[in-house]
């Protein structure tokens, strides 16, 4: 159903004239009145506030159109809109002068149950309900914070645990942040910036469960200058922000501070409530206030109990990981060992050790039931998880192997060395190398094409090759002569694009077909080390050496969100595909997280980190946000 063209006219009549008593609520963006039609049909009008700097007819026009496409039973329905412009008269310098106001409104189907919070709790008390603490937020002046009550799930026998806290910057200014008031035990850094119109979630984990809580979180926010906190890593970031904020007081600028209280909580199964949603209007996109659950009795993600090692780990690095396509695994490795890790049980499937030397990369074939590894050696070895034995061991390169890559549907294996080789080697003929490709400089990856497997490429300090493997000389090369270091590919529909990261603070998107960069993705404040092109839903995910992982859309390339786990840079991101989960590798351990595609902000983490002796996982509460009571 169209939604419908109101009149200006029409909308006051049927408001009283926006009256007080037909007001319903407001936000940051506008205010709600009920309004009654002739017919007696009852809608929501929401009034968009004229002083809003987005408010123009582009950005309307964006609203709208998104609004039409969000149909679902769920969903409150899209039923109307106003967008007019009046000649209004104005007092100016004691003379009446005519200028244009617009006005725009945006119309939905009237609910009776009143407000949301009055049907959220954490306890059931005569059919009278308060709002779940998880789901309470305050707009601090600049950011809107949730929840404002941290909920670390109290699990026995577990050292790790982690709640996130979600900002919400609706300004048009960069905001900073530090929590303060945190001791050792936890997992750092606390502190970032929040880019114009964007989210940010930050895991707040503990190294080790304290038997008391601090008595609250400090949260510290202030305007960031564009000049301001643009270059820092993981491991500068603390010390960037306290003097930014020891700057900004002694420069007598508003700094604001908000105390964010926490305890424990037992999180039991909870009962669900089919509701339907409400949106809020946020500049670019809309953020679904909750989720639907259907009715029901469901668990809660700290019902789930993982396990609590999988892998030794003595140092910090480059974590690869590979992803199987049907089992529910992921393949990582970690010096001599190669693990295979069940994410859905939380638990190692097996585990294989290499004994020749540190193993670079991993991948599985999992037609055949193998995985491979390339180690610092030079030496390839195949190994059966079937049968749990190895299957062959060669040495491939006269130096470390680099990279590997399966192709899809031949049994061949792409290899890269420190000797500046590609190699493609055919297991159907004993793993005899069929093809050497021209030297190259520095190679740190190679993938084959998603559209065309007779083509891959490769990423290395002469920039980025397209090879086919039935010839020995590359088909052309993208940012001739500059270094490329990572890649992913990105299909819409029947064109290809490439993201590519070089060394710098950037991401670029590369046109195929004209074979120019089209798009740069900028925001990391250190360098961008990993991106990876999830493949079911329209998200770029970007990975950098200040610790964060930035979502983007792949359509429009606009940042949706960052995530900050505190576990240091970011080396590795995969997709797990038919899911919305993606595996993030870091310096100081791994995140198997979930995204909501509709806001693009995790829904469920489970976070393993390095120590010194085991990698640990910790559950927090999922923020795929549920109505429900406790049981």
């Amino acid at each position: 159903m169209e939604p419908e063209r109101l009149t200006l006219q029409l909308l006051q009549e049927i408001t009283d004239g926006f009256s007080e008593e037909r007001k319903l609520g407001e936000g940051g963006y506008g205010v709600v009145f009920k309004g009654v039609r002739e017919n007696g049909e009852e809608i929501a009008v929401k009034m968009l506030r004229r002083d809003y700097s987005g408010f123009d007819d582009k950005q309307f026009q964006k609203e709208f159109y998104n609004l039409k496409m969000l149909q679902h039973q769920n969903i409150v329905r899209f039923v109307g809109y106003c967008y007019e412009t009046q000649h209004i008269p104005f007092d100016y310098n004691g003379k009446q002068i005519f200028a244009d106001q617009t006005f725009g409104a945006l119309c939905f189907e009237y609910l009776h149950n009143g407000s949301l919070g009055k049907h959220l709790s954490n306890r059931f008390v005569n059919v009278k309900l308060a709002i779940h603490p998880y789901l309470q937020s305050m707009i601090l002046k600049w950011l809107n914070i949730q929840p404002l009550h941290l909920q670390f799930p109290s699990e026995p026998n577990k050292s790790m645990i982690s709640c996130s806290l979600h900002l919400t910057n609706d300004t048009d200014d960069c905001v900073a942040f530090q929590m303060k008031n945190l001791k050792e035990s936890f997992l750092g850094p606390l502190c970032g910036v929040v880019p114009p119109r964007s989210c940010y979630t930050l895991a707040v984990t503990m190294r080790e469960k304290l038997e008391l809580l601090p008595e609250f979180f400090e949260l510290e926010s202030a305007i960031a200058g564009s000049n301001e906190l643009l270059d820092f890593s993981s491991y500068t970031a603390v010390g960037e922000h306290d003097h930014f904020f020891t700057k900004a007081m002694q420069e007598g600028r508003e700094v604001h501070k908000m105390k964010l209280s926490a305890s424990y909580a037992q999180i039991k199964a909870m009962r669900c409530f089919r509701v339907k949603l409400m949106l809020c209007f946020i500049t670019h996109y809309y953020l679904l206030v909750t989720l639907i659950m259907v009715d029901g009795i469901c668990a809660c993600a700290d019902d789930l109990q993982p396990a609590s090692t999988i892998m030794a780990r003595c140092y910090p690095g480059r974590i690869p990981v590979d992803v199987h396509p049907t089992e529910l695994w992921f393949l990582i490795n970690i010096s001599r060992f190669v693990h295979i890790w069940n994410y859905e049980k939380q638990d190692t499937v097996d585990y294989y050790y290499t004994e020749k030397s540190a193993v670079q990369d991993a991948k599985f074939i999992a037609r055949e039931q193998w995985f491979v590894t390339g180690d610092h050696h030079g030496s390839v070895q195949v190994f059966s998880y079937k049968t749990k034995s190895e299957i062959k061991s060669f040495k491939a390169h006269d130096f470390a192997v680099v990279c590997l890559d399966i192709h899809p549907t031949k049994p061949y294996v792409l290899s890269a060395g420190r000797d500046d080789l590609i190699k493609l080697w055919d297991w159907g003929k004993g793993w005899k190398c069929v093809r050497t490709f021209e030297m190259q400089r520095l190679i740190s990856q190679l993938r084959f094409n998603p559209k065309d497997a007779n083509v891959f490429a490769s990423a290395s300090a002469n920039g980025l090759q397209i090879w086919n493997i039935s010839s020995y000389s590359c088909e052309f090369t993208l940012y001739e002569n500059e270094s490329v270091e990572c890649f992913d590919y990105i299909t819409h529909g029947d064109q290809l694009y490439m993201i590519t990261v070089s060394g710098d603070n950037n991401a670029r998107i590369w046109d195929l077909g004209s074979r120019t960069c089209v798009h740069l993705l900028e925001g990391h404040k250190d360098c961008v080390c990993t991106v990876c092109s999830h493949p079911d839903h329209p998200i770029l995910i970007t990975g950098s050496n200040d610790g964060t992982v930035r979502l983007w859309n792949s359509i429009t390339f606009r940042l949706e969100g960052i995530l900050n786990f505190g576990l240091g840079m970011v080396t590795t991101i995969a997709c797990l595909k038919g899911t919305r989960r993606i595996v993030i590798g870091h310096d100081n351990g791994i995140v198997l997280t979930e995204i909501n595609t509709y806001d693009l902000t995790p829904t469920r983490e489970k976070t393993i980190s390095a120590t010194e002796n085991e990698v640990q996982t910790a559950g927090q509460p999922g923020v795929e946000t549920m109505v429900h009571t406790t049981r």
